[in-house]
């Protein structure tokens, strides 16, 4: 998968390596928000990006917005 153009100017697009199909090749039916409970913005971004989490996320927030 490569990355993509950011809809906002001051984003940062980073590719996950966790990622996959869909089961049953289901399509999205919700939006979930999660707080991640990591120290930091980037201790969390450094997870979601770990191949050994098996998570990963469409956007992540950092605390300065």
């Amino acid at each position: 998968m490569s990355g993509f153009l950011p809809d906002e100017p001051s984003a940062e697009v980073r590719v996950s390596p966790n990622f996959g199909p869909r089961r049953d090749r289901q399509k999205p039916d919700m939006i979930v928000l999660h707080y991640t409970g990591m120290a930091t913005g980037i201790g969390a971004e450094a997870w979601l990006c770990d191949p050994a989490s098996e998570v990963s996320s469409h956007y992540l927030v950092h605390e300065n917005g």
